[in-house]
């Protein structure tokens, strides 16, 4: 793996400005040298009086042009972007679901 995707990676993982957490697990499998397939995850508990939900999402990324000398060596980094981009999206709908799940029974009054 390049510097510069372990870099993306980890500062996709370290981002402050996120809903809940992000993890990055390497999964143990039996790749070419110096290959890696990730899982990447967010999560987060949502809570609403008693009731309370966990989203949690997460995909894979394998990585592959590290190890081809053919392969275009950003091909993991646009990769990784378009990956992390899908988890986000999927985690935002996840969360908003649970809101509204754990919200439906509550009255609603105008908002002045």
């Amino acid at each position: 793996m390049t510097q510069e995707l372990r870099t993306k990676i980890l500062a996709w993982k370290n981002e402050q400005d996120v809903l809940g957490t992000r993890e990055v697990l390497k999964m143990k499998t039996t790749l070419t040298e110096n290959e890696y397939l990730l899982k990447i995850k967010q999560s987060v508990k949502v809570s609403f009086n008693c009731n309370s939900q966990v989203v949690s999402t997460f995909k894979y990324f394998q990585t592959q042009a590290q190890f081809d000398n053919k392969l275009n060596k950003n091909g993991d980094l646009i990769k990784f972007d378009s990956i992390a981009k899908n988890l986000e999206n999927d985690f935002e709908n996840k969360y908003q679901k649970a809101v509204d799940e754990l919200l439906s029974d509550k009255t609603e009054e105008p908002f002045e």
